[in-house]
């Protein structure tokens, strides 16, 4: 059973949103000339998650961790001014509040990405697992085939 946190749907963004709020959303959020807002995403988590293949090359995303980092970590933030971009294109294009935001992305956001980059790193090794796999197959194949004589 999937837990509540899980679960972000646009009815409950709606505790994210400050009805009383009269704080103006833009429509754009830039990053080299992209307006980041546009980027298709099913949810909140797969738009997050495009926003940061945008923002981050594939190397960054395997080697680095979000931001803020800790010095008792090997692994580095990533850099923090494109992370507050991520961030904006979230609030944006979401329309959640900017005093809402940090709770949702600590309890439903944050959990999502610091998933996805491990998905990242975990994607290059099993690719390679399975590249010796084939290999070791199609050399038992070949073996096992009869010989000409």
């Amino acid at each position: 059973m999937a837990s509540y946190s899980n679960k972000i749907t646009s009815y409950n963004l709606d505790i994210y949103r400050d009805p009383n709020s009269q704080e103006n959303f833009t429509d754009k959020v830039d990053h080299n000339g992209t307006n980041l807002v546009t980027i298709v995403g099913r949810d909140v988590g797969d738009f997050a998650r495009e926003v940061m293949r945008v923002l981050y090359s594939e190397e960054e995303r395997k080697t680095h961790i979000l931001p803020p980092g800790r010095s008792h970590l090997s692994r580095k933030p990533l850099d923090s001014n494109r992370f507050a971009l991520l961030n904006d294109a979230v609030r944006v294009k979401y329309r959640l509040s900017k005093h809402l935001y940090d709770d949702f992305f600590k309890y439903h956001l944050r959990p999502k990405l610091s998933d996805f980059l491990v998905e990242e790193r975990r994607r290059e090794s099993n690719k390679i697992v399975r590249n010796q796999a084939k290999s070791v197959v199609s050399q038992i194949a070949t073996q096992s085939q009869p010989g000409e004589e």
